[in-house]
Formats: structure tokens, C-alpha cells, sequence
């Protein structure tokens, strides 16, 4: 009995000997098997702030995103366009993208890169640029870009905010009244003067005397190219020193070869026999202003 008693004993020294050593080599094990970092998300907003593209320009900007040597992929998607409220929208091939020096034309669908073409053990260094057209309307426009690595995710907002814009030209400086119309008894200028008006936004040309004079001045659109300008100018009008609105219309620039709208512009004195003869000297200013109703009232 007391032999048997003995090797039980033994038997569950050696049973329990074994367990104890299955749990240490098991911690051994966990202690040193390699923990994968968990998979994080992030939000980034790439803000190209404010801008007038009164003529074609590129905006750019920046930033670094740290990486790690288990990152050796990366994948980038992004939004078909950047739109507004207002249901304009700017393509997103006009948006471009540097990761390490090497450059991406966001004209496709998704693409992959992986560390062998493109060296990010430590960082991406990232540029975007984007380019604005005359043509782009005004309003806040929004978008995303989206980077994926096998350990985290990136969206980017990218957003600019393109801002009204007017601009005005003309190659006259000097007209002269000196073309007789028996018909109506007017004296004009032979030629219209001619205005060229260039907007992304809806806009309203007007006109004033800089000084009073004796002799009632007026004038009036003698002919525009585009149907949906508005005149403002009524028949039997004078131009006085207070503004008075001639004509308003929406943007002119398309995102075709449309640039200008060309407007002509007659002015003349009605029954000039009825002042004094002799040279006058009349001062014109024109203004070109976005046409907001809480500045401008028609």
C-alpha cells in the first residue's frame, strides 16, 4: 500500500511538474509573439482657403503622415468631383497629387502603390494641388481623398472657397459727339462705345456723371451679344451724378473659350439745338460691381 502511495504521488508531482511548464513555455510564447498594431481611422481637412481666379491658378499644399516599416502599401481613393451647394462642381482631375516626390493625376479610378516604387518606410510627404478655372462659379467646394495602409486610414476634406469676381476693359478713352441725326434731332458719337465685361457671377454695370453740367447727357445699350443680359436703362433717361444701373447679366466665362461679353453703348444729347453751341467736356464713370441685392439695388 504504501508503494503504491508513493508512485501516485509521483505521478501527480509529474503531472503537475508538466502543466506548470506548458503554462511557462505558453506566457513564453505570448511574451514574445509579435503584437499587431491595431487598425486606426483619421480625419484630415486640406483647406486651399480663399481664392479669385480671375485667370487660370494652382493651389498648393502639404503635409507629412508618419509611417512604419509594416506599412509597405498604400491605397488611394478619392470623390468623382468637389462640389458646392449650389450643385457646381470642379472635376477631380484638376487635382493632383505628390507622394515622395513622384507625381498622380487623380483621372482615373483607385490606384495601389507599394514601398518598391515608392519609398515610405518612415513618412509620406504629400503635396496637393489644385488648379481653379475663371469659369469655376463662386461658392464652398468639397471633397475627399482617401489613403489606406495596412494599418490605418486617412480620408483628407479637401476644400476652397472661389469667390465672385469682376473685371472690365475698354480700348476707348476719348468719344466724340459730333454725328447729327436729322431724324430724332441727336448728336452721338459715330462709333458705340464698346465695354467688355468679364464675371464668374451674376454682375451689374452701371454708370454716373462725374460733375453736373448744364446739358442733359444720355445713353443707352445700342447692342450686346449673350440673350440673358438684362437692360437696366430706360428710354428718356439722363445720366446724373447719382449711379444708374445700364445693364446686368450672370457670369460670362464658360467653361468653353468664352472670356468677355462685349457691350455697345450709345450716348448722345436729345435736341441739341435747343443749348448752347461750343465744345463740352463730359467725364464718365463706369462701375462694374457683383450684382447682390444687398448692395446693389435695381
Amino acid at each position: 500500500m504504501k508503494r503504491r502511495k508513493s508512485e501516485c504521488k509521483k505521478k501527480i508531482t509529474l503531472i503537475v511538474c508538466c502543466f506548470l511548464v506548458i503554462i511557462a513555455f505558453d506566457c513564453f510564447l505570448v511574451k514574445n509573439k509579435p503584437v499587431r498594431a491595431e487598425f486606426k481611422e483619421y480625419r484630415s481637412k486640406i483647406d486651399f482657403g480663399k481664392a479669385r481666379p480671375v485667370e487660370s491658378l494652382t493651389l498648393n499644399r502639404n503635409l507629412s503622415v508618419k509611417t512604419s516599416s509594416e506599412e509597405d502599401w498604400v491605397k488611394v481613393e478619392f470623390d468623382s468631383y468637389l462640389s458646392n451647394q449650389n450643385g457646381d462642381y470642379i472635376p477631380i482631375h484638376r487635382v493632383t497629387l505628390d507622394i515622395n516626390d513622384r507625381h498622380f493625376q487623380l483621372d482615373k479610378g483607385p490606384f495601389e502603390i507599394n514601398s518598391k516604387k515608392v519609398s515610405f518606410t518612415e513618412k509620406l510627404l504629400l503635396i496637393f494641388s489644385l488648379n481653379l478655372t475663371p469659369a469655376d462659379r463662386p461658392g464652398i467646394y468639397q471633397g475627399s481623398i482617401r489613403f489606406q495602409t495596412p494599418l490605418k486610414k486617412i480620408t483628407f476634406q479637401l476644400e476652397v472657397e472661389v469667390q465672385p469676381w469682376v473685371r472690365m476693359e475698354t480700348d476707348q478713352r476719348l468719344i466724340n459727339l459730333n454725328q447729327v441725326t436729322k431724324e430724332d434731332v441727336k448728336l452721338q458719337s459715330p462709333m458705340p462705345l464698346t465695354i467688355r465685361v468679364a464675371s464668374n457671377a451674376q454682375w451689374v454695370l452701371s454708370a454716373n456723371l462725374v460733375k453736373d453740367t448744364k446739358t442733359p447727357l444720355w445713353i443707352s445699350l445700342s447692342r450686346w451679344r449673350e440673350n440673358d443680359i438684362q437692360s437696366l436703362i430706360r428710354s428718356g433717361e439722363f445720366l446724373e451724378m447719382k449711379k444708374k444701373p445700364l445693364a446686368a447679366g450672370n457670369g460670362t466665362v464658360s467653361r468653353s473659350e468664352s472670356y468677355w461679353v462685349e457691350l455697345s453703348i450709345v450716348v448722345y444729347i436729345e435736341d441739341f439745338i435747343k443749348y448752347p453751341a461750343g465744345e463740352c467736356l463730359f467725364q464718365l464713370r463706369f462701375l462694374l460691381e457683383i450684382w447682390d441685392q444687398k448692395t446693389v439695388k435695381l
